[in-house]
């Protein structure tokens, strides 16, 4: 009679720099994996999510005329979904990811239409956003389609979307402190006028945000960046009202204090970017 293998190890395929595979979540195993999830946030404080569910492609409804039609848009497709998968990963400042995680959510009849088999999609979402307030403050919830993504989070974490744009940034602040849209940083100016962070090409969107995460500069981005959401714009809440109005002040600043140092070194002493890390 032959002995079977001893299982793996019970944390094989979730950290370490080997190969990543991806865990599928559902009712059976769900508690277990967000219990892990919230034991890595620590160690592992950038998280990427991804949604794809079954409601109506908001892109099929045409392009509103404004950001309030988006919006719209984009609640009404939300709120239709049924079912979902919600795809997970985490990682840390250097890039060595813990896990991926695929989590196949159902609502009621869904769920009963699978047996039974279907995580919960409330708990789920309420799960990610613990893990979010259980790391420390340089931590980062990201996503490559925002608006969607963060929405079908965000109804079931609150019950529901509210019924206006500025209300729905205000939610998705508050669950999600830190949250940033790839897209937008790969496509919209900073507030200063320079190219995008993501500008230019780049092997992978998500090495560029690792490197950007480990640069003494990045709290400008994180400020200017945060809960902007494609499609959407971003809340002006007073922490970014505050860095519009900083920014061209402090830039001002140097540039007067570099013309006093000029005149009183000369140019080639003080060099152009002599105040740049100021």
């Amino acid at each position: 009679m032959t002995t079977p293998p001893p299982p793996p190890p019970r944390w094989q395929g979730y950290t370490g720099r080997g190969a990543v595979h991806m865990v599928d979540v559902r009712a059976h195993n769900q508690e277990e994996e967000l219990a892990r999830i919230r034991a890595l946030a620590r160690d592992y404080r950038i998280a990427a999510v991804a949604v794809l569910h079954d409601g109506p492609a908001a892109a099929a409804a045409g392009k509103p005329p404004d950001l309030e039609g988006c919006y719209a848009v984009v609640r009404a497709s939300v709120e239709r979904a049924r079912s979902a998968q919600l795809c997970l990963a985490l990682a840390d400042r250097d890039g060595e990811l813990a896990g991926v995680w695929r989590f196949h959510l159902g609502a009621a009849a869904a769920a009963a239409a699978d047996g039974g088999l279907l995580a919960d999609p409330r708990r789920v979402c309420e799960g990610i956003m613990a893990y979010g307030r259980a790391t420390t403050r340089d931590s980062m919830l990201v996503t490559s389609d925002g608006a969607e993504d963060v929405a079908y989070l965000v109804r079931h974490i609150t019950g529901g979307l509210p019924g206006r744009r500025h209300e729905f940034l205000e939610e998705a602040g508050a669950c999600f402190p830190a949250l940033y849209d790839i897209r937008v940083l790969a496509e919209w100016t900073h507030l200063d006028g320079s190219e995008p962070p993501f500008a230019g090409p780049s092997p992978s969107a998500f090495r560029r945000l690792v490197a950007l995460a480990q640069d003494s500069g990045f709290w400008e981005v994180k400020t200017a960046y945060n809960a902007f959401l494609y499609g959407l714009g971003a809340a002006d809440t007073d922490q970014l009202l505050s860095f519009k109005e900083f920014k061209p002040q402090r830039q001002e600043k140097l540039r007067r204090l570099h013309e006093s140092l000029v005149q009183m070194y000369g140019e080639d002493y003080v060099g152009k970017d002599k105040l740049s890390n100021f």
